[in-house]
């Protein structure tokens, strides 16, 4: 390979009181080589900071792309998400109720009770849900038993036909002292993944619940292509629910 470099011309210029001047230089081929590497592997400070755009490394744009987002995920605090990260996890809890939780009604009994019954909201709006929760807070004097919850997708009085069911402990409160002490039970029917998802707890006051799931399963492998059209509980061994209980129900309409 040949190169010849030339310096044309001698000349001279002045900045400032200093003179600069050059002169002619011819430098033939023979005397003149390159000097270098070109196999950047062998190139040396090649992990330097920017010595790289992002493009120039395979797969790394579509790596930060999918990164994620900064945050501190260890101390999570929901008030930190902006208005649409809240919004979509709202969207996600009530993706497969695909509804929203409301009260449908609170009430105080004023006499005791062997059952419970409801197939309609108190302004007649015939029961059509597709989930539910059910809490009971028992006053002093309850006598110990077992809730038997059951829900059915139909209006009548047959009570064995039902498709959702739950047990879990109806604890006694006799030994209560304190008025506003109470025994709470809350039963819960929900789809999930398509299927009904159901559970109970129980707890006294000021005590930590207890989580009742289904026996063997029952009550999880029912299609949620039904709806909730009435709700029923007693208290095995007849024990009845006493005046003076608070039974607060939700649910999600269909």
């Amino acid at each position: 390979m040949d190169f010849n470099i030339e310096f044309h011309e001698q000349s001279s210029w002045n900045i400032g009181a200093e003179e600069f001047s050059t002169t002619n230089t011819i430098v033939d081929s023979d005397e003149f080589a390159l000097v270098g590497e070109y196999d950047h592997s062998k190139l040396v400070n090649r992990n330097i900071a920017d010595q790289h755009s992002i493009s120039a490394i395979t797969g790394l744009q579509e790596s930060l792309d999918t990164k994620q987002p900064k945050g501190n995920y260890l101390s999570f605090n929901a008030q930190d998400l902006s208005s649409e990260q809240q919004k979509q996890a709202r969207d996600n809890i009530l993706a497969e109720e695909k509804g929203t939780w409301v009260c449908l009604e609170t009430l105080t009994t004023t006499e005791d009770m062997l059952t419970f019954e409801r197939t309609a909201e108190p302004d007649g709006t015939p029961y059509n849900l597709r989930a539910i929760k059910v809490i009971v807070k028992t006053p002093p004097g309850q006598k110990s038993g077992v809730y038997d919850w059951r829900c059915f997708d139909y209006v009548g009085t047959n009570t064995g036909d039902y498709f959702i069911n739950g047990l879990c402990a109806c604890l006694s409160t006799e030994s209560y002292t304190v008025d506003w002490h109470r025994a709470t039970a809350v039963f819960v029917a929900k789809p999930q993944f398509g299927l009904y998802d159901c559970c109970s707890l129980y707890g006294g006051q000021g005590g930590v619940m207890a989580y009742c799931g289904p026996a063997n399963g029952s009550s999880q492998t029912v299609s949620t292509d039904k709806t909730i059209k009435r709700f029923w509980f007693m208290i095995y061994d007849k024990k009845p629910l006493i005046s003076g209980s608070e039974i607060k129900i939700w649910g999600v309409r269909g």
